[in-house]
Formats: C-alpha cells, sequence, structure tokens
C-alpha cells in the first residue's frame, strides 16, 4: 500500500497507485482574467513537484471552457487566440461509476475524447464568477472537493 498526502496536508492510504488528481480552474469573464491566469501559472509551478496529477481548465473570456497540456505554459497566454485554437474544448460530467471528471469535447470521426478523474479543483479565478462562490458551487453540485 502506497501513503500519499492530499492539498491539506493529510496522510492517506491509497490501494491503487494512480495519482491523485488536481483541476486548477481558472480566466473567466472577470476584468480581472490576466490575474487569475498568473495565479493559475503560479500554482502549476508550486504542484510541479507534487504527487498530484496536475490539469488546467481554462475559461475563455467569452465563457469556453477548454483543457490540454498547451495551457500549462505562462508564455503561450500573450496570444489568446492560439490558446483558445490549442485548447481542447471540455466540460464537467460525471463517469459511468458517478465520479467527477473532466471530459474533453473532441469532435470527428477518429478523434477520441479524453476523460479525467477530479479529486479536488483549486479555483483560481479573481472578480465575479470566482469570488462570488458561483463556480464553488457548481463544484459542489459536482460532489468535487
Amino acid at each position: 500500500m502506497m501513503a500519499t498526502a492530499d492539498i491539506a496536508g493529510n496522510i492517506r492510504l491509497n490501494n491503487n497507485m494512480g495519482k491523485k488528481s488536481v483541476v486548477i480552474a481558472f480566466g473567466g469573464v472577470s476584468p480581472e482574467h490576466e490575474v487569475s491566469v498568473l495565479t493559475a501559472m503560479q500554482a502549476l509551478s508550486a504542484l510541479e513537484e507534487s504527487p498530484f496529477e496536475i490539469r488546467p481548465l481554462y475559461i475563455s473570456k467569452t465563457g469556453k471552457w477548454y483543457t490540454g497540456d498547451y495551457l500549462l505554459k505562462l508564455e503561450h497566454y500573450k496570444n489568446l487566440d492560439k490558446v483558445i485554437d490549442r485548447g481542447v474544448p471540455c466540460t464537467l460530467a460525471h463517469n459511468e461509476y458517478s465520479k467527477p471528471v473532466l471530459r474533453e469535447l473532441k469532435t470527428g470521426f477518429l478523434k477520441k475524447s479524453g476523460e479525467y478523474a477530479i479529486d479536488v479543483m483549486l479555483i483560481a479565478f479573481h472578480g465575479s464568477g470566482g469570488e462570488n462562490g458561483s463556480f464553488q458551487g457548481l463544484c459542489e453540485i459536482f460532489n468535487i472537493p
């Protein structure tokens, strides 16, 4: 059995060898969009050597949701149009076991959608839509700590 620490530093024994996942939600329709991106990049940097699998959830200025490895680098946010082009559209969902997941919305005949478990959501929004508790309420509906 393997022991790991959760976000709060609590030690847990895991029967599986898989990593716990942390989704970092950031961006949004707020005027403080760019500050949120900086906060998320700082959180990503701080968690880089952690035992967690980190997945970004970027919300564009128009409210569309994206994920993907391209979103993990601060320098990419100099061109938001390219971030949106390279990001993978996604949504929150429940899998067949009723566990919360971040589900990619790929389209096309040969494209397969990815699905990523969510153990914890780290909310890095600034301004309305994040600081007002609305996104936290959405996480509560999906039973995401």
